[in-house]
């Protein structure tokens, strides 16, 4: 073959090779795009379920029930290194013979397990009140709400009786909340809890005190209620935030 005819077929060949290779990464965008786009939905969808939403409130309960695993070198550690622990135990069951690792392997299961019961322990106090309460779920299930960030919230108690008795159990809830969450004498960007006037109550609450107003405020409120019929309605209203709160004065007491 001519030099001539040889260097316009070799410009044909490399020109067709660049459309197919132009082609085929147009393609692998394509299908790069629609795994991506699958994948999103089918996690988007799995969010939905039943299971998986379940899993998730237990899952924040834990992290606001064990205040300590919101510490940030606690979570990097048990992130990095739990997953490959119990990969290798699970692939090396040997290993379990050693009784350091064997107290390691089942320490975090009994945990979890003790945290379950907690929480049907606590989801069964809020079932079972014999008063309606308003404006709590809003608070609770917030997706902002957690450990380090803040909610302004005021409480507002409707009753019919006791308001004597029901002021004493608020102004309990309120030192209560102090001891644990507030350090006197410290400039705080959270409110500490006060009562208002008539049965009303205000303070700033995360995942910790979304708890505390479940296993104190709201079941000795409750205990009131059976014993003698006074409340009609506890309302929770949102006021402002989340504010950040930095770790060094975060810190609980209980």
């Amino acid at each position: 073959m001519d030099p001539i005819r040889k260097a316009f077929k070799e410009r044909e060949k490399l020109k067709e090779a660049e459309i197919l290779d132009l082609q085929r990464a147009k393609i692998r965008k394509i299908k790069l795009r629609n795994f991506k786009k699958n994948t999103l939905l089918f996690f988007r969808c799995l969010g939905r379920t039943k299971l998986f939403l379940y899993i998730q409130k237990f899952l924040r309960f834990v992290m606001a029930d064990l205040w300590i695993l919101n510490q940030s070198p606690i979570l990097w550690l048990m992130g990095m290194g739990l997953p490959s622990f119990y990969f290798t135990v699970l692939a090396l069951p040997f290993l379990l013979e050693s009784p350091t690792i064997a107290v390691i392997f089942f320490f975090f299961p009994v945990i979890l397990t003790m945290e379950w019961f907690r929480w049907i322990g606590f989801r069964r106090i809020l079932s079972k009140l014999s008063f309606s309460i308003s404006g709590f779920e809003h608070f609770s299930e917030n997706k902002k709400l957690e450990y380090y960030q803040w909610f302004d919230l005021e409480i507002r108690i409707q009753a019919d009786r006791n308001p004597e008795a029901i002021g004493a159990i608020l102004e309990s809830f309120c030192i209560l909340s102090k001891k644990i969450y507030y350090a006197p004498g410290q400039t705080e960007t959270r409110k500490p809890w006060k009562r208002g006037k008539g049965l009303t109550l205000s303070g700033s609450g995360n995942s910790r005190i979304a708890l505390l107003l479940v296993r104190d405020l709201f079941k000795k409120l409750d205990r009131l209620n059976r014993f003698e019929t006074s409340i009609r309605n506890v309302n929770i209203l949102v006021t402002s935030g989340p504010v950040y709160v930095d770790s060094l004065s975060n810190q609980s007491n209980d």
